[in-house]
């Protein structure tokens, strides 16, 4: 049943209705995701973030405050979505990062590729 309700939360993530997504103001998108990030919805989150990223001007930042947990699957995703929004000419931040995705992040020296800039204020 505990499986079954992590299932039902990554399925509820890759869902457009699950991934909250804020009006653009100013030309900037944000996004909040949930749950898992992982090799079951990581091409899903890469197909949504890179929806987000259309329009002019396109800045998209993504709060990853509520993702559980991360994989390698899951930080190629974002990895590739920010390269191709890149060459749309969009700019793909990620943001807030907590617990075990921060750790993954940080271990793999990606703080300054996913985070931007403004990686130290989380």
């Amino acid at each position: 049943m505990i499986r079954d309700r992590f299932r039902s939360r990554v399925l509820a993530f890759t869902s457009t209705a699950s991934a909250a997504r804020v009006p653009e103001v100013h030309g900037t998108t944000e996004v909040s995701l949930c749950g898992e990030i992982d090799l079951d919805s990581s091409s899903a989150l890469e197909a949504q973030l890179l929806l987000a990223c259309t329009g002019r001007p396109c800045v998209v930042k993504v709060d990853l405050s509520e993702v559980t947990f991360i994989d390698a699957s899951g930080i190629g995703a974002c990895l590739n979505a920010q390269q191709l929004a890149r060459e749309q000419g969009c700019e793909l931040v990620f943001s807030r990062p907590r617990g075990i995705v921060e750790r993954v992040i940080r271990v793999l020296g990606l703080e300054s590729t996913l985070l931007g800039a403004g990686s130290d204020e989380q």
